[in-house]
């Protein structure tokens, strides 16, 4: 893969608090760290949802002949979903599938949206307060490997642990 072409996407929207298009000879990316609701400490106008977030972004991440990234800290997951609120879970993967994309994490490991096992994000750096709200999402790249880190490994550098996604797509190995 050529990152040295990586540019931000003409398509940046700064008021989406947070959500980075990157753009590369083979790979779009949409960065992701999701401010939801707290979005607005940053001033009027301002919006941290994952939901609008794609919405906006859904042309630049649907681009016929490129390959496609959603990955970051969602800071959310279907465990918390309430109502009809757009913003849940629940609707942020119902839209990435009509785009298209699979979380690899769910689609290796068959496992459903809400029942993880392994936690990406530890409250307060606690271990007894695990959660999974961090998430890579493929669109045109198969993934043949996924792995979660180790709590004792990360916890005094950061409250999430990192996630590390193998694709084998065209012959290129991301």
């Amino acid at each position: 893969m050529n990152t040295k072409d990586s540019v931000i996407d003409r398509s940046y929207e700064p008021s989406l608090v947070n959500f980075l298009p990157i753009s590369t000879p083979d790979i779009n990316i949409l960065a992701v760290w999701a401010y939801n609701h707290r979005a607005k400490r940053f001033g009027k106008g301002f919006n941290g949802n994952t939901i609008d977030a794609l919405d906006h972004y859904s042309e630049f991440l649907m681009q016929d002949k490129k390959l496609s990234l959603v990955a970051g800290d969602f800071n959310n997951s279907i465990i918390w979903d309430k109502g009809s609120n757009k913003n849940n879970f629940y609707q942020i993967n119902a839209k990435l599938e009509s785009l298209g994309f699979l979380s690899n994490y769910h689609e290796l490991k068959k496992i459903k949206f809400g029942k993880e096992q392994a936690a990406t994000f530890f409250h307060t750096k606690k271990e007894s307060k695990p959660y999974h709200i961090d998430y890579i999402y493929s669109k045109g790249m198969q993934a043949f490997k996924f792995e979660v880190a180790n709590y004792k490994d990360w916890t005094k550098y950061s409250d999430h642990v990192p996630l590390t996604c193998d694709f084998l797509s065209d012959s290129i190995l991301i």
